[in-house]
């Protein structure tokens, strides 16, 4: 269930095999910006997830970046769906949505449509209070949305603690 996901409890389980996970390759391709392009690609080699790092690069035909981030909006959702596959589209918001909080609109760069068409929303913010990252789930078709996770990350040991219950207590999320 999703405690005993978001728990992290699964890596204590003497039950649970996880190197599965530890032995699927790993395609990392730099080079490719065109949508089409990603589509073709994505179709031949069938992966099972896809990161799009700063999807607002991603280039179309179209001219005007409202459109053009719509139509990647949409093939990017129709490549999930026929594919069955997850993909992450990521981007960095704007400085004036510094200060996200839970309920606010979704930030998205020139287009609704990359919130629209996605199944779930995640939202990371540094707390320059505590210094931790705060995860919001601020879209979820399937299960809690409005939502806040409070990470704190250690970098030099890549640790990740999970402080979910002080956020919850502390905030009216």
């Amino acid at each position: 269930d999703f405690w005993y996901i978001a728990r992290g409890k699964w890596i204590d389980d003497s039950d649970f095999d996880s190197s599965e996970f530890f032995s699927k390759p790993i395609e990392v391709i730099d080079d490719m910006y065109n949508i089409n392009q990603i589509v073709n690609y994505t179709e031949s080699r069938k992966p099972d997830v896809i990161f799009i790092d700063f999807v607002q690069n991603i280039q179309t035909a179209k001219e005007n970046e409202y459109q053009a981030m719509t139509e990647v909006a949409v093939k990017i959702q129709q490549l999930a769906i026929k594919n069955n596959i997850a993909i992450f589209d990521m981007s960095q918001i704007s400085n004036e949505w510094i200060d996200y909080k839970a309920w606010w609109k979704i930030p998205s760069k020139w287009s609704g449509a990359l919130v629209a068409s996605a199944d779930i929303n995640l939202v990371m913010q540094r707390d320059t209070t505590t210094n931790h990252n705060h995860l919001h789930i601020a879209k979820n078709k399937f299960w809690m949305n409005w939502k806040c996770i409070d990470l704190e990350i250690n970098f030099s040991t890549n640790q990740i603690m999970d402080k979910w219950e002080e956020i919850t207590k502390t905030n009216q999320f």
